[in-house]
């Protein structure tokens, strides 16, 4: 039986090419979301250590006056 499918195609998937589709679009999801929240803890760490910076000069500066 053939796996793949032409969405050009008048003919409904089959049950089995809908379920290689469905898990084939999974599968690449689970790989997108787990590069996005990579690159978001990321740059959240990167924010969190750029505020502490930003306080302890603001608290540098006030210590000065």
């Amino acid at each position: 039986m053939t796996t793949n499918y032409n969405f050009l195609s008048d003919k409904e998937p089959s049950d089995e090419q809908l379920h290689l589709l469905m898990k084939a679009v999974l599968d690449e999801v689970k790989i997108r979301s787990a590069h996005a929240q990579k690159k978001f803890e990321e740059l959240q760490k990167k924010q969190i250590i750029e505020a502490k910076e930003r306080f302890k000069n603001r608290q540098f500066l006030n210590e000065q006056k």
